[in-house]
């Protein structure tokens, strides 16, 4: 062959091998616009942009999403990436549906693998600025994160370590608590592989019928209320009516009154200026609240 026609090839070659590369590189680079609605929590001017991709459906996501406050060094945008199945493209549906698709209700409904109750028209604009992100990043697993235009994993972030998680304050507790012996105070079925925690209010203060409904549904903890009497009636009226075979529990709440004061005394909570959380048998702290008691219960409480 002419030593010219293969210089030309090469040179074509090389060509087509920068292109290709310069198309990689800017697609590795890809970062979309920032969106205050993908944002999950407050703006924080200094951090830098962290994007995660998540499906609904995805175990490994739920558990990104309990470790949250590991990536407050970040300003984490979340954008919902149902690949798993047709399911998770209509739950991801779903989210669109609420003032946005990571708002409180959506993050609760997520974690306990439920559909948020919002009933507002799809917001088509925010659904196609999301699909358009993930399908430029086009994963194929998930959950990923994308820092800086580049995928990297969990093991590679800035991650805050000092957080509380329920199960290391479990194990700093010091009372160990029979709640087979409290299970009046019971809200929602109790099971072994989860953490429990008891709110107990302040005398003469009651729930309400939004917080035992909430406590109820929800599948994070094993939930106790320590409250009034008025409350005890109306969680044994909830259990039966969703439970035939717990309606035995409405005559026991003349025990109320006596195992409380019993509860109170073992834990040191007799008089309360406002409410207290107790994790097992370990009262709470106010930023041990915020990282673990889900933001619409604290709304309701406080």
């Amino acid at each position: 062959m002419h030593r010219s026609k293969v210089a030309f090839i090469k040179v074509g070659l090389l060509m087509l091998l920068s292109s290709t590369l310069m198309a990689t590189e800017q697609n590795s680079r890809f970062i979309p616009k920032s969106n205050e609605s993908f944002l999950l929590g407050e703006y924080k001017p200094q951090a830098p942009a962290l994007i995660m991709l998540s499906d609904p459906f995805c175990s490994y996501c739920i558990r990104a999403f309990k470790k949250r406050a590991q990536l407050e060094n970040y300003n984490l945008y979340v954008y919902w990436a149902p690949i798993l199945s047709e399911d998770s493209v209509r739950r991801v549906t779903a989210f669109f549906r609420c003032e946005t698709p990571i708002d409180q209700q959506v993050l609760n409904a997520l974690l306990d693998y439920d559909v948020p109750l919002c009933i507002g028209e799809v917001k088509r604009a925010l659904k196609e600025e999301n699909d358009v992100v993930v399908a430029h990043l086009d994963p194929k697993t998930v959950p990923q994160y994308w820092l800086n235009g580049r995928q990297v994993r969990w093991a590679q972030l800035n991650l805050v370590k000092s957080v509380a998680t329920a199960r290391a304050l479990a194990n700093e507790q010091e009372i160990s608590v029979d709640w087979t012996r409290y299970r009046l105070f019971a809200v929602n079925k109790s099971e072994a592989y989860r953490q429990t925690i008891a709110i107990v209010l302040p005398e003469g203060r009651s729930a309400g019928a939004r917080l035992l409904k909430s406590l109820y549904k929800s599948t994070r903890y094993n939930w106790y209320l320590i409250s009034s009497a008025k409350d005890a009636r109306e969680l044994a009226q909830l259990r039966c009516s969703a439970q035939a075979h717990d309606c035995g529990s409405v005559s026991r709440v003349t025990q109320y009154a006596e195992l409380k004061m019993e509860f109170q005394l073992l834990i040191g909570v007799e008089e309360l200026d406002g409410p207290a959380f107790l994790l097992n048998g370990k009262r709470l702290n106010q930023k041990e609240i915020n990282y673990l008691i889900p933001k619409l219960v604290q709304k309701i409480i406080f």
